[in-house]
């Protein structure tokens, strides 16, 4: 009955009680230009921009270099949990892709001091999550609970018991990699992960952020001792950051965390995985994987973008939500709504610590590949050289503050932003001087952004689909690269 009783309170909590990590970019909605659509009886919007203010959490440091932040909010009597490592998917060798995303995977599959049953057991009794995960093509592996504030003490034992003390079983880990291969099997079926995959190798080449699809004989040729090898290099506390929000005490709150992980030594392996100094590409070409009788044609087209903490961000983020960044958009309203080519465009924008992507990205039938392609690229060039109006700019800025602002109400999301600073080494007032830095954003300053970024060289177009469609709606666009399906 506890357990009962606890999981309906906690489903009435919704989205207050998990990790999930928050971006403003992915809640924004833009108005489109008034050109594109005509309004009625829209309510009156305030001009000037809205002012935020971003509670920060408060910040530890352990001896032993594990970073806490803790964020008190007492709304509800729940806590949730954020545990990052620096253990994902970029520290692994190349001929052992998927093998931090199977370690983290086996956390949970028992510890030193309990088997997968009674771990799960207790997780349950206190009507609590507990997970662990690592996506491919990251940096960190992340462990997050969630639960009731009055069981915090159980959650960060639980939590530091999986971290800590992982034994990797031999019958589980056999049992996971059947289903870690069934399901990379699955996926190299699927056509949208293939175009995912070759964009990201078209501007990455073979480094790791573009290894996103470990194939079944790289995870079946992954030893337990693979694991126990991975862990003990990677999972140690001054690769952490433990964020924690909800009801709680934060001097109590940190004795518990002292407690729990004050013992676990340091490690030696370097903090940040080594990348090579990415490239813009200077010659279009394009990457076609065909798949005979498919009817339609995934196309991504884009090249190398940049990180966050380039003076370029706030213009190019601004530009890219006028672009594609929304189902009202400059990309959505043409391929659309104008000539009725497909069902959804996008534009494609990340930023982190590395040059991200940017691009664009939709689904087509084959007989309009070319014409796709051809209005993708009017847009591109639309943006370099036909200034934003003041109307669309303006209506920009304010649901990309006003998204924001919504956010800040959650804590988890609060959290998630006051993370995002330390990982990618943010100026502490990052989050403060946001609206500011939206609000200053130019129409010139797109412009200038969208003529560097979407420039007429370069672009790599990634096309996955029945070869006879789309081999002749890209040949006007230079070299073709024919990939073989990584299914066959």
């Amino acid at each position: 009955m506890k357990t009962t009783t606890r999981n309906l309170i906690l489903l009435a909590a919704g989205a207050f009680l998990l990790p999930v990590p928050s971006r403003a970019q992915d809640a924004a909605q833009m108005v489109p230009p008034k050109s594109a659509m005509e309004r009625k009886n829209r309510a009156p919007v305030a001009k000037e921009t809205l002012r935020v203010r971003f509670p920060k959490p408060q910040e530890f440091t352990l001896p032993n270099g594990m970073k806490v932040m803790i964020l008190e909010d007492h709304k509800l009597p729940t806590v949730s949990m954020s545990m990052r490592i620096a253990a994902g998917s970029f520290f692994e060798p190349a001929e052992k892709q998927g093998l931090a995303s199977m370690v983290a995977s086996m956390l949970s599959e028992g510890t030193t001091s309990r088997t997968s049953q009674k771990l799960a057991a207790e997780v349950d009794s206190l009507g609590a999550d507990l997970n662990a995960s690592a996506d491919q093509g990251g940096e960190f592996a992340v462990i997050g609970a969630g639960g009731f504030a009055e069981d915090f003490n159980t959650l960060v034992t639980l939590m530091a018991d999986i971290a800590r003390n992982p034994v990797f079983p031999e019958d589980q880990f056999a049992k996971i990699k059947v289903q870690t291969s069934a399901g990379l099997t699955q996926a190299a079926r699927n056509p949208r992960s293939l175009t995912r995959w070759l964009a990201l190798q078209s501007v990455y080449g073979d480094s790791a952020p573009a290894r996103v699809m470990p194939t079944p004989e790289h995870v079946d040729a992954l030893t337990r001792q693979d694991l126990v090898a991975f862990h003990e290099t990677y999972y140690r506390p001054d690769r952490v950051i433990l964020g924690i929000s909800g009801d709680v005490n934060p001097d109590e709150a940190l004795k518990t965390i002292r407690d729990a992980f004050g013992t676990w030594q340091k490690g030696s392996a370097p903090l940040r995985a080594e990348l090579p100094e990415y490239k813009r590409n200077t010659e279009t070409r394009s990457l076609v994987l065909d798949r005979p009788g498919s009817v339609q044609t995934i196309l991504r087209i884009g090249n190398l973008g940049l990180n966050r903490k380039n003076p370029d961000y706030f213009p190019a983020f601004v530009m890219n939500f006028i672009l594609g960044g929304t189902g009202s958009s400059r990309l959505e309203f043409n391929l659309r709504e104008m000539n009725s080519l497909t069902y959804v465009a996008r534009s494609l924008f990340s930023a982190p610590r590395y040059p991200g992507y940017i691009g664009a990205t939709t689904e087509v039938r084959n007989a309009v590949t070319a014409k796709a392609v051809e209005e993708i690229f009017n847009e591109f060039k639309r943006m370099q050289t036909e200034p934003v109006s003041d109307e669309e700019l303006n209506n920009t800025k304010r649901s990309l503050v006003g998204s924001f602002a919504l956010e800040l109400e959650s804590p988890e999301s609060l959290l998630s932003y006051a993370m995002m600073v330390e990982e990618q080494g943010l100026p502490k007032d990052y989050w403060d001087r946001y609206p500011e830095h939206i609000e200053a954003v130019t129409q010139t300053q797109i412009m200038e952004v969208a003529r560097k970024y979407l420039g007429d060289k370069g672009y790599q177009i990634v096309a996955v689909g029945e070869r006879a469609s789309i081999e002749p709606a890209l040949k006007p666009y230079g070299e073709i690269t024919f990939v073989p399906d990584p299914s066959k």
